[in-house]
């Protein structure tokens, strides 16, 4: 019998132990396959040669440099679209890089096929991957439907899942209306349920009523953008404004975002500014970010930064001057190699030592958790996501949501050594969950992050393979003792 259970035990460590080498190696693998976007590099359409040709029931749009080479264009995602016309009112469009490779589009997706539906007047757009089978965007959707007014405008656009299911995306509702003015200039946004009820979407409000520039470069583009709920009251977004103004750069994106309390002037926000001022990549993605007063002078934030540098899918903290300068937590949250090295240190400390010492670095881990998740992070809308695995369905299409699940993983994993120090018992595994659910509706009241079930299981799922990691370890050590 004894013989028996050494067996189990025995079975148990080696299959824990190989568990536990299987997520470091694959964590490992995920960062260094985590492609670095070389974003200084990047040109726009704007700045290379565009070329069109037909091949019979195909036409191709290229874009090339200086020298005639086929050039990738950052803003479009392609350096050739290829349609190709597959029978009456079906077109499948594909996108290629400069190398004549398949080329991934911002939402995850290789081409997409679209459908004239002569009598609705819509078009129906099916998403396709790398093999042209249908997919389901980051956005969340996998088909949508475009209706058509008499003018030829968009009436509304409708989502849908693979099995053509009404499908509520988290930033369009299942319908998105438009209603235009006399010059035909889309002055009213609106966001529905299936049911055809007003909802308010993660963008922050329901309705979007618009005024536009009336002439200038900026003609037709948006002014003024005021919100409101499901019942057409104004409504505040998460950082307190009812409101924005928009001016734009040469480009046509957006230079300055200013904020506007209800009565449309400019106010100083939850985020403590007033205005942004952004500059872009060559691929309209946001590169710096500054802050403003509603007197126009630069304003620094909770942790000193006066704005932002996104690069390479990492956030820098600027100066007034904008230039970058030290800031731990980013530190640690842009390296996902220091959180994995951070958490390795941690639990190889907490299993070097007595019990002392572990209740010592259990609250500094406490306090390393807070100051991660909680301080230094500024008030807004309370935010829930009820859809278990969302993040987890994007693992290998979204780089970010990738980051976050295995920094939420690792960040727990040294939690659990310690507990299994200090109490060695499988109902102590109880704690994790309890931590993150505490973290999780902080975050929630307070309106300082998205509270979910995916960062819930992310971090119970840590503090079980740490509290494994000590299993393992100590089994190992009393066997080697034993057979001294």
């Amino acid at each position: 019998m004894k013989d028996e259970t050494r067996k189990t035990g025995l079975v148990t460590v080696i299959v824990l132990a190989a568990i536990l080498l299987l997520f470091f190696l694959f964590s490992l693998v995920m960062v260094i396959l985590s492609p670095g976007k070389k974003s200084e590099d990047l040109v726009r359409s704007s700045s290379l040669q565009e070329k069109t040709r037909e091949e019979g029931s195909v036409s191709f749009t290229e874009y090339r440099d200086a020298e005639g080479n086929p050039a990738f264009a950052a803003d479009l995602g392609y350096a050739v679209k290829k349609t190709t016309t597959e029978k009456e009112n079906v077109t499948l469009a594909e996108f290629f890089d400069a190398e004549g490779n398949p080329s991934k589009q911002g939402e995850g997706h290789y081409a997409y096929r679209r459908e004239h539906l002569v009598e609705e007047n819509a078009d129906r757009y099916t998403y396709l991957d790398l093999e042209h089978q249908p997919m389901t965007l980051k956005s969340g959707y996998a088909r949508r439907v475009v209706y058509y007014n008499d003018l030829g405008k968009p009436d509304s656009v409708r989502y849908y899942d693979l099995q053509d299911q009404p499908v509520v995306t988290a930033y369009y509702g299942f319908t998105q209306y438009w209603e235009y003015d006399s010059l035909g200039q889309a002055t009213v946004i609106r966001y529905t349920d299936p049911e055809g009820k007003p909802m308010i979407t993660r963008s922050g409000y329901a309705t979007a009523h618009r005024t536009f520039y009336p002439e200038g470069r900026d003609a037709g583009r948006v002014d003024r953008e005021f919100y409101y709920d499901e019942e057409k009251r104004p409504m505040a977004l998460a950082n307190g404004a009812y409101g924005v103004h928009l001016e734009y750069d040469a480009f046509g994106r957006i230079e300055w975002i200013v904020y506007l309390d209800q009565s449309g002037e400019p106010f100083i926000t939850t985020d403590g500014y007033s205005a942004i001022r952004r500059t872009y990549y060559a691929d309209d993605t946001v590169r710096t970010e500054m802050y403003y007063g509603t007197d126009g002078k630069q304003v620094a934030l909770l942790e000193g930064q006066y704005g932002i540098l996104k690069e390479n899918g990492n956030v820098v903290y600027l100066d007034a001057d904008g230039e970058p300068v030290f800031n731990l937590r980013m530190f640690l949250y842009n390296s996902q190699l220091t959180v994995m090295a951070a958490a390795v240190i941690a639990a190889l400390l907490s299993l070097s030592f007595g019990r002392r010492i572990n209740l010592i670095l259990l609250g500094l881990y406490f306090l390393a958790i807070a100051y991660m998740t909680l301080f230094l992070r500024s008030g807004g809308e309370s935010r829930i996501e009820w859809e278990i695995f969302w993040a987890y369905k994007q693992f290998f299409r979204d780089p970010v949501l990738r980051k976050e699940i295995l920094d939420n993983i690792w960040l727990f994993v040294p939690l659990g050594t310690i507990l299994y120090r200090l109490w060695p018992r499988k109902l102590t595994l109880l704690m994790p969950v309890v931590l993150s659910a505490v973290i999780e509706a902080v975050q929630y009241f307070r309106g300082t992050g998205l509270a979910e079930f995916d960062d819930l299981f992310s971090n119970s799922l840590g503090g079980v393979l740490g509290f494994s990691l000590g299993y393992v370890v100590y089994s190992i050590c009393r066997r080697l003792s034993n057979k001294k």
